[in-house]
């Protein structure tokens, strides 16, 4: 009888600590699922011009930030719009603001913006929905600063 007692109290063991490792597993898929939704990916424009990359974010509709530096003789208003292109010293990518800049935005800084790759009239181009200027290469990586001069130096 003993033994039968000790055998069923291994089993409800057993089985709650089953139905916990599920649980817990489940929980973690659905917070990786439903993560994946706010994760925001940050490029610069040369890994923008990567097949894959392009075609991932231009499908998906998802946002973005893009990195670099104001390209100097780029920056354009129109209306409520500014236009302005952001380069890596390699590749460019044209980008449209819509809002006000921030004080330390200027051709020749370092920016990020946060917004969605689309194709225009025009060609492909980065609806920003947010600019962030930086006011020197302090807030880069150092293999984002490596980088640049390299790609400067070309």
């Amino acid at each position: 009888m003993i033994k039968l007692n000790i055998f069923k109290n291994k089993k409800v063991y057993l089985s709650s600590v089953l139905i916990s490792l599920i649980l817990i597993t489940l929980i973690t898929i659905f917070f990786i699922i439903n993560l994946k939704e706010y994760i925001v990916y940050f490029y610069n424009p040369t890994e923008i011009h990567k097949k894959e990359i392009l075609q991932n974010s231009l499908e998906s509709n998802r946002t973005i930030r893009i990195g670099g530096v104001v390209l100097n003789d780029s920056v354009m208003y129109e209306n409520d719009k500014v236009y302005f292109t952001i380069t890596d010293f390699s590749k460019q990518v044209k980008v449209v603001y819509s809002g006000i800049l921030p004080s330390l935005f200027r051709e020749g800084q370092g920016v990020v913006a946060t917004g969605k790759m689309s194709v225009e009239k025009c060609g492909l181009i980065f609806k920003a929905n947010e600019i962030l200027a930086k006011h020197d290469e302090q807030y880069l990586s150092k293999e984002e600063y490596e980088q640049l001069k390299k790609n400067y130096k070309k």
